[in-house]
């Protein structure tokens, strides 16, 4: 459900290195200078593992996701579960990564979702659930009107919105997760009707741009009986990538190599995923010693949101590598130190590992870090995608 790299700046932290020629050495004689290996500025950046903790959810603190971002920037991260009954999202992840002095950053904020239906009836009783705390009732909306619309008032209130576009490539590519999501939910005995679709919004607010991207998910729910369609309604992946004013189109390299080393943590999904099945059968025997008929609709209105979400989390973790593939052409290496693989962006030639959560990506074949920086440092080598 949720969506990293130093900034292109950061490349002036490198030390100078010697001139080439000569020197006098401490007994006078003279002793040949390192030879120049810094690669030209703006060639590499320097990045740094950070985690993202869920504190609460379980017996001990455990790791929700990981991502890599600057070396010199700070992240702010949040894992917090649902306390209402019938949430769409039992936990919600987010975080905050920036420079030093802000003026970049990224930003991932919760899923947001909302229902609507055909029948008069069932609205009214979709607008009394969102009274005490339920999802919204709302028709759906394009992706575009999701962001100005909801996004921006809620998220980005006083901004202006310079312009709406899509990702070339990514609404294409997103059908073939919803095709995978919903074989996924008919395995388990869900069928379900999903579209989904993404835009991105550029906003401008004082000196800094950003782009506000979210991918929306829609599914439809047919119970027959004359009650007409219902409808519910997920956005997820809501990303701000923030630069200064002229600077957003060419830090958009950093920003999408950001997304695609956000990685879920499997142990931890699985742990989110044993206690929303949990939850759903709870709810199911409670409704079931329900008498009252306005009961049962609020449990059924509760069930169908639910249900359509929880059905798309049972595979959130392969949906989620997918989903930061469509964003971005990435290529998978591996440490041949350590024999552990992982997923990048592949939009360098060469990526350098120093074993202890920092790596260097670079174009440069004859730049070593060793050579620049402290540690030992091992080329990750490419293996082939499957």
């Amino acid at each position: 459900m949720w969506m990293v790299a130093v900034t292109l700046l950061a490349c002036s932290e490198a030390p100078a290195t010697s001139r080439a020629g000569s020197s006098p050495g401490a007994d006078g004689r003279l002793v040949a200078a390192k030879p120049d290996v810094s690669p030209a500025p703006g060639s590499y950046v320097r990045l740094k593992r950070v985690e993202v903790i869920d504190r609460h959810g379980f017996e001990k603190p455990m790791r929700a996701a990981s991502l890599l971002i600057p070396s010199d920037w700070t992240m702010q991260d949040q894992v917090q579960w649902a306390t209402q009954p019938g949430a769409v999202s039992i936990v919600q992840v987010t975080f905050r990564a920036a420079s030093a002095d802000g003026r970049y950053g990224l930003e991932l904020f919760p899923v947001y979702s909302w229902g609507w239906s055909d029948d008069p009836m069932m609205q009214q009783t979709m607008q009394m659930a969102a009274q005490n705390g339920g999802a919204p009732a709302m028709p759906p909306m394009p992706a575009g009107e999701f962001l100005t619309k909801l996004a921006v008032p809620n998220l980005r209130p006083g901004s202006t919105v310079l312009g709406l576009d899509k990702v070339p490539g990514v609404d294409e590519a997103l059908q073939q997760q919803v095709k995978m999501q919903v074989q996924a939910a008919q395995q388990v005995g869900y069928p379900m009707s999903l579209r989904a679709e993404h835009a991105r919004a550029r906003l401008r607010h004082g000196s800094a741009e950003e782009w506000l991207t979210a991918a929306v998910y829609t599914t439809t729910n047919d119970f027959g009986l004359g009650m007409g369609k219902s409808y519910v309604s997920v956005a997820q992946y809501i990303f701000a990538f923030k630069a200064p004013v002229g600077e957003l189109a060419e830090k958009d390299k950093l920003f999408q190599m950001i997304l695609s080393t956000v990685a879920v943590d499997w142990q931890w999904q699985a742990r989110v995923n044993q206690v929303s099945q949990n939850i759903q059968r709870t709810n199911a025997k409670g409704a079931a010693d329900r008498a009252k008929i306005i009961a049962d609709a609020n449990a059924e209105v509760s069930r169908t949101i639910t249900e359509g979400y929880e059905a798309r989390q049972r595979s959130q973790d392969r949906n989620h590598e997918n989903f930061t593939d469509y964003i971005r052409d990435v290529q998978r290496y591996q440490d041949p130190s350590t024999g552990e693989q992982m997923k990048l962006t592949s939009g360098y030639d060469h990526v350098w590992s120093s074993g202890n959560g920092e790596y260097v990506f670079t174009d440069s074949a004859g730049f070593r870090p060793g050579q620049v920086f402290d540690g030992t440092w091992t080329e990750l080598k490419t293996v082939k995608n499957p």
